[in-house]
């Protein structure tokens, strides 16, 4: 088989061309000789000649195989099917191995370069699925909660004035005199905190301050009294007896809020 190949110098030699030069089963002995390391191709069939096999001429004689290497292996190796031309030199196959790498080199940028092509187009639009959870529906509580109402905003304090004392003392008996009782305490007490005075320093009233404070007072306890409060009536009454001014009226209205008279 390698002495009709040899003889061939590179150029193929078909089956049948090893069937008469006295190779029988050409085909078992490539595929051994393939298996050993022998560089055979195998060739399309070319028209009127059928399958055909050639040899590397480049491939030297120290690259035979051993006797021990030529023994038969069952195993079947794949198959190398390329087109029949002319020989190929170990330098030619050097020189095809950088041309090799260029074109998988080549063949990867063109596959990155789609990618990212095919990536950069506009996202797809998301889709809104409808959820099919059930609803949390707010249970109304039926128990009672127990409010306390916001404090009322506590009352400015009254600045110490005699025209303010006068002005509220004014005001308060008339509300009493027109029997507005509840409105005329509310106003009176403003009036007292109004003149600034207490009892002690009123005993004698020798200023209009002291006086504006004494009617307060009076004017005061009869309001409490005639309102439905005779007892709160008799301490505002009782202090406005301690000052030395009009001292019978006031005993009399306090006899009335003592009785609980109204």
């Amino acid at each position: 088989m390698l002495g009709a190949l040899r003889r061939a110098n590179g150029m193929p030699v078909s089956y049948a061309e090893l069937r008469a030069a006295g190779v029988e089963l050409p085909a078992s002995v490539v595929s051994e000789l393939e298996l050993a390391g022998v560089p055979i191709e195998r060739c399309r069939g070319i028209e009127g000649r059928g399958a055909s096999v050639r040899l590397n001429p480049a491939w030297e004689p120290s690259d035979e195989p051993t006797a021990e290497a030529e023994q038969p292996v069952m195993v079947q190796a794949p198959v190398r099917t390329v087109e029949a031309g002319p020989p190929v030199t170990r330098a030619g196959r050097r020189a095809l191995v950088p041309v090799a790498l260029l074109a998988v080199i080549v063949a990867l940028v063109v596959l990155i370069v789609t990618s990212l092509g095919g990536s950069a187009g506009p996202p797809k639009p998301q889709i809104a699925r409808r959820s099919h959870a059930k609803p949390v529906i707010a249970v109304r509580s039926t128990a009672t909660t127990a409010t306390t109402p916001p404090a009322p905003p506590a009352p400015a304090p009254t600045p110490v004035s005699l025209d303010l004392a006068t002005q509220l003392e004014a005001q308060g008996h008339g509300l009493l005199e027109s029997g507005s009782y509840g409105n005329a305490v509310a106003v009176l007490r403003r009036a007292l905190l109004a003149t600034g005075e207490d009892v002690t320093a009123c005993v004698e009233p020798a200023s209009t301050m002291c006086l504006t404070y004494a009617y307060a007072l009076y004017d005061l306890g009869r309001a409490l009294r005639l309102s439905g409060d005779p007892a709160a009536a008799v301490p505002v009454l009782e202090r406005r007896l301690e000052i030395d001014n009009q001292r019978p009226t006031v005993l009399a209205e306090l006899e009335l809020a003592r009785h609980g008279s109204t």
